[in-house]
């Protein structure tokens, strides 16, 4: 990312020279920033730095905007099939960072989880919204 950029965020390289991933002891968190280390469920981990006030759902879209090439193989196709679990809670996409204690100036692993979105899962529930209605008729 350039610096004229509007988006809160930027990347980190999360590698060492030997490939070794790095740790936050590593790296000076910038006091502005929330660094966020996404770990998938195969221990891969990419790190990002990100405005506290910034929603979720801007974060996984900027995540799935700039997916990192080793994950290629298990890229989600939209941010609904994205979660994130921290602290053993799914953040909500409404929240931003700060509400949910992801403050600047500190680095914090969260886990990133692929759900596979199925669009017949989505259908169904609208099919049985539909039956479940009432089907009453008043005649006066």
């Amino acid at each position: 990312m350039t610096t004229n950029d509007s988006l809160p965020m930027a990347e980190v390289d999360s590698t060492t020279d030997s490939g070794i991933p790095k740790t936050s002891m590593e790296d000076n968190v910038p006091l502005d920033k929330a660094r966020l280390t996404m770990l998938l469920v195969n221990g891969k981990r990419f790190t990002f730095d990100f405005d506290p006030s910034t929603s979720v759902e801007t974060v996984k879209t900027y995540v799935l905007d700039h997916w990192p090439q080793d994950w290629a193989e298990q890229k989600p196709s939209t941010i609904k099939s994205i979660e994130f679990v921290y602290l053993g809670k799914f953040l909500d996409n409404d929240a931003k960072l700060k509400d949910n204690g992801l403050m600047a100036g500190n680095a914090t692993i969260i886990h990133l989880v692929i759900r596979q979105y199925s669009k017949k899962a989505d259908e169904d529930s609208k099919s049985l919204m539909a039956i479940s209605g009432c089907k009453c008729c008043l005649i006066m």
